[in-house]
């Protein structure tokens, strides 16, 4: 007979067998749907916050607030790459 396992004790097994993906680089406008792996912080304030998944209107925010990485000197954006 098969042996069923409780959903929260398969979460668990799954959850130990994960493992976080390593942070990669992109340009901010190329980020929308990926995560912050740091937060973005202009002139000292936090414009997006580590773990958060980036949308339009937190790319706006970050362009109102002065971050231009599309245009000359391409800073870019330190995420994670599970997007």
């Amino acid at each position: 007979m098969d042996q069923t396992v409780p959903v929260a004790q398969m979460y668990e097994r799954l959850l130990e067998l994960a493992s976080p993906l390593s942070p990669l680089d992109l340009p901010l406008l190329d980020a929308h749907g990926a995560t912050m792996a740091s937060d973005l912080l202009l002139d000292e304030k936090v414009a997006i916050k580590s773990g958060a998944k980036i949308s339009s209107t937190q790319i706006a925010l970050a362009a109102s607030l002065g971050y231009r990485d599309w245009e000359t000197d391409r800073k870019s954006t330190r995420l994670n790459s599970s997007h």
